[in-house]
C-alpha cells in the first residue's frame, strides 16, 4: 500500500540525532518550558523569517489563543471557512465566539470578493485558511481587515514552508498560528503548535495567557488564560526535524511538480498547485464522483484523504442557536468537500510510488 505518509521512515535516517536530543532533554532534567522551548521559538521563528514565536500545545488551541489575546469572545463573530478540518471553526466557538462562514474561490480559499458582505458590528476577526499548503489572498483580506478595524488571524496547519511573493507563509502576520500534528509539514512527535507574530508585544501576552497564570507563587491566576503549554521534549525533537524540513519539503515540491507535468489537460486539481511557491501538505484532485474515484486507488493499493468532511457550516454546535445553513448556500465550498480526493505526497512517498498513484490516476480519467 502507498500511504499518505509513514513516520518511522521520516525520522529513521536521522534516528542518531533524535536519540541525542532525547538524551539531552533527560539529563537536562527540566519537563515544563526551559531552553528546548525556547530555542525553538527562536528557531522556527528565524526559518520564518517571523519576529517572534509562541508554542503552544496544538494547532486548535494555537487560533483559540491568538483569539483570546485580542479579547475576543462572547457576543463576538469571526469569519471563517467551512471547508477545512472541524478544529477550525472549533477554536471559534471555544472563545465564546460565533463561527460565520464564508464561501471560497475555485482553489478552496477564502473570497475576498464575498468577505465585506459578511462584516458587521460584532466582526472582530477573519479568520482565512491557507488550505494544502496554498496562500489565502492575504493582501486583500489583510486591507478589508483594516479598513474595518478587525484582525486577521490565520490558519496556515498546511502551510508551513509554503510561499507567496517571495516570503513564508507566516512571515510578516500578526497571528499566523501551525498545527505540529505529527503528519503536517513540520511534525512533533505528538500533539503541538506554535503562533508566529510580528509583534513582539502581542507575543509576550500570549506567553502570559497559554497558562493560568504567570505569578511563580501561583497566587494570582487569569480569568482568559489557557492550559496550551509547548512540552520540552517536544520542541527538542522539533529542533533536529527542522534540520531537516527544507530536505523534506524539496521532496513534497519535486511530487507536486511531476503530478502537474502528469496531470495537466487531463486530470482535474486545483491549479493553484502549480505555483511554485508552495509546499504542498497533499495534492487535492477535483474528481467527478468522489467515492468511486477513492474506491478506485485502494484497488490500485493507494490510500486516498477526503479534504474535508462534513460540511462544517451544517454542523449546529458550531453555529448560533444550533441552526444550520441551508444546503447550497456555500455552493463552491460544498461542491469542493463533496468532490476532492486527495492523493499521496509526502516525503516518505518515494519516486517511484508517485509514477505510480500517477499511473492510477490517469487510468481512472481515461475510463471516463
Amino acid at each position: 500500500m502507498i500511504y499518505p505518509i509513514w513516520l518511522s521512515d521520516l525520522y529513521r535516517a536521522h534516528k542518531e540525532e533524535y536519540m541525542e536530543a532525547f538524551s539531552e532533554f533527560f539529563d537536562a532534567g527540566v519537563f515544563i518550558g526551559g531552553p528546548a522551548v525556547r530555542e525553538f521559538e527562536k528557531n522556527i521563528a528565524a526559518y520564518l523569517g517571523a519576529a517572534e514565536a509562541v508554542g503552544c500545545g496544538n494547532g486548535t488551541q494555537a487560533l483559540e489563543l491568538a483569539l483570546k489575546a485580542h479579547g475576543i469572545g462572547r457576543g463576538d463573530e469571526v469569519i471563517t471557512t467551512a471547508n477545512t478540518y472541524y478544529a477550525t471553526a472549533r477554536a471559534i466557538v471555544n472563545t465564546g465566539a460565533d463561527a460565520v462562514f464564508c464561501d471560497v474561490d475555485e482553489n478552496g480559499l477564502l473570497d475576498p470578493d464575498l468577505l465585506e458582505a459578511l462584516i458587521t458590528e460584532r466582526t472582530r476577526a477573519v479568520l482565512p485558511v491557507h488550505l494544502y499548503g496554498l496562500c489565502a489572498d492575504l493582501d486583500a483580506i489583510r486591507e478589508i481587515c483594516g479598513r474595518h478595524g478587525i484582525v486577521c488571524v490565520e490558519d496556515c496547519a498546511h502551510a508551513l514552508g509554503s510561499e507567496s511573493g517571495g516570503e513564508k507563509i507566516g512571515s510578516r502576520s500578526r497571528c499566523a498560528c501551525f498545527s505540529l500534528y505529527p503528519t503536517k509539514n513540520l511534525g512533533a512527535f505528538g500533539d503541538a503548535g506554535f503562533i508566529a507574530t510580528d509583534d513582539p508585544e502581542l507575543a509576550a501576552k500570549m506567553r502570559r495567557l497559554r497558562y493560568y497564570t504567570s505569578d511563580p507563587e501561583r497566587l494570582e491566576f487569569q480569568a482568559d488564560g489557557m492550559h496550551t503549554r509547548l512540552d520540552p521534549l517536544h520542541a527538542s525533537l522539533l529542533n533536529v526535524s527542522l534540520r531537516h524540513v527544507e530536505e523534506w519539503n524539496a521532496v513534497r515540491r519535486r511530487h507536486r511538480a511531476y503530478y502537474v507535468r502528469r496531470f495537466q489537460g487531463a486530470v482535474p486539481y486545483l491549479k493553484k498547485m502549480e505555483e511554485p511557491g508552495v509546499v504542498p501538505y497533499v495534492f487535492p484532485i477535483v474528481a467527478d464522483d468522489q467515492k468511486a474515484f477513492s474506491d478506485h486507488l485502494q484497488s490500485r493499493g493507494i490510500v486516498p484523504q477526503i479534504h474535508y468532511r462534513p460540511d462544517l457550516h451544517r454542523i449546529g454546535h458550531l453555529l448560533p442557536g444550533g441552526k444550520t445553513c441551508a444546503a447550497g448556500s456555500l455552493p463552491r465550498t460544498e461542491y469542493l468537500n463533496a468532490h476532492v480526493v486527495s492523493i499521496p505526497i509526502s516525503p516518505t512517498v518515494t519516486d517511484e510510488e508517485a509514477e505510480q498513484v500517477a499511473d492510477a490516476v490517469l487510468d481512472y480519467w481515461r475510463g471516463r
